[in-house]
């Protein structure tokens, strides 16, 4: 999964937020590895746009942009935007 921001490194809760994201996911398409990894894809890319614009200027802020970018996120702003590939461990 290459969606995301460094950002998330610097907001405690952000790993409670994106397993709720999951669990969504989860509960509507069933438990599978596409289910879980749209799950993180989406709320990565919620983290892309929270710092689009350069009005993040440090974790306080950051954790504002992602909250609002997360409940505005559309369907259009998520088609074509994920960045993933499958990679043999």
């Amino acid at each position: 999964m290459d969606n995301g921001s460094d950002m998330l490194e610097t907001v405690s809760g952000t790993g409670c937020m994106v397993s709720s994201v999951i669990g969504c996911y989860v509960g509507a398409c069933g438990t599978s590895v596409e289910s879980v990894s749209a799950a993180i894809s989406v709320f990565n890319i919620a983290a892309e746009k929270a710092v689009e614009g350069g009005k993040v200027f440090g974790p306080g802020s950051f954790k504002t942009k992602l909250l609002d970018s997360v409940y505005g996120l559309t369907k259009d702003d998520v088609d074509g935007s994920i960045r993933m590939e499958l990679r043999k461990v």
